[in-house]
């Protein structure tokens, strides 16, 4: 989704998260030592309940999407990131009807993959936002340190997540999963894309540009429920 929020919300949410303490290594990089590299760092946010800047756009979405914030059910692992050297291709942790929700508030470049079928790389604008699916494969490129972006999952019903300091956790994950579902080096992608070259993968990418449609946004909900459900189930009413 083009130009979502604009330039001067975008300033003030970000000089709002960077001054905030306890930014920490961000898991994933396709790097050596697990995949912690310094390059790309996490801060993990509370509850969007108060009066923060970046609060203001999780809101405008859980509002869209009938997903209330303050509640643990539908609202998981708010944080922002920043800067960032490439990621291993992943899924997210997530069930069916969990979407990861990501507010560009200055430039960033991003990766999704059809398995079967190649990649595509996204450049995203100050002021996007981009609504991801569980199932799509995908990954953060090499970013300046000084790019940042706001993050949260929405979850239709309660998808729990064991902290990492709990023996359930270390049970589930390896050293390099950091949350993730699953990762791939480019090596292993690529075997995966050729077992998949007679049984591809297609991801359904739609590009909103709110500034040229300023209802776009506005039909989401209608758009997210034909992703959810089988084209059989559709009503006229929701076309």
């Amino acid at each position: 989704m083009r130009g979502v929020f604009d330039e001067d919300f975008c300033d003030s949410a970000a000089a709002e998260l960077r001054a905030k303490r306890h930014w920490v290594l961000q898991g994933g990089d396709a790097k050596e030592g697990g995949g912690y590299s310094a390059m790309r760092r996490q801060l993990d946010l509370s509850k969007p309940v108060g009066n923060e800047k970046y609060a203001h756009s999780v809101r405008k979405f859980s509002s869209l999407l009938h997903l209330p914030v303050e509640s643990h059910n539908h609202l998981r692992s708010p944080s922002a990131f920043k800067g960032g050297s490439t990621q291993l291709w992943h899924l997210d942790n997530g069930h069916g009807l969990s979407i990861a929700f990501v507010a560009y508030l200055t430039d960033r470049v991003f990766n999704y993959a059809e398995v079967g079928m190649g990649t595509q790389e996204v450049r995203y604008k100050k002021g996007d936002c981009a609504l991801l699916t569980s199932w799509v494969w995908h990954r953060g490129l090499s970013n300046p340190d000084d790019s940042l972006a706001f993050f949260a999952y929405f979850d239709d019903e309660h998808f729990d997540v064991p902290p990492p300091s709990s023996a359930a956790y270390r049970r589930s994950q390896d050293d390099n999963r950091a949350g993730f579902k699953l990762m791939l080096s480019d090596e292993e992608w690529a075997e995966l894309n050729e077992l998949h070259l007679h049984d591809q993968q297609p991801v359904e990418y739609l590009e909103l540009d709110v500034r040229a449609d300023a209802e776009a946004i506005e039909r989401l909900p209608c758009m997210l429920g034909k992703i959810f459900k089988y084209e059989a189930d559709w009503s006229p009413l929701e076309l």
